[in-house]
């Protein structure tokens, strides 16, 4: 769900900014590769978010 929620954020915002004529001088492979990067990183953190609470339920019991 968190990458699903990530890339919809992350099209909405390549679409914003590739139809925007102020960012004429970026290169939109750099831009596309930086989306998935973010994209990359915030799912990975979700992922450690909820096996941290799993190990957490684990050890409580």
């Amino acid at each position: 769900m968190a990458y699903s929620f990530a890339y919809i954020l992350f099209l909405l915002i390549f679409v914003t900014l590739s139809t925007s004529r102020s960012l004429e001088g970026v290169n939109i492979t750099h831009l596309t590769l930086a989306g998935f990067a973010v994209i990359l990183a915030f799912g990975s953190w979700c992922a450690y978010e909820a096996h941290k609470g799993q190990l957490e339920e684990m050890e409580n019991r």
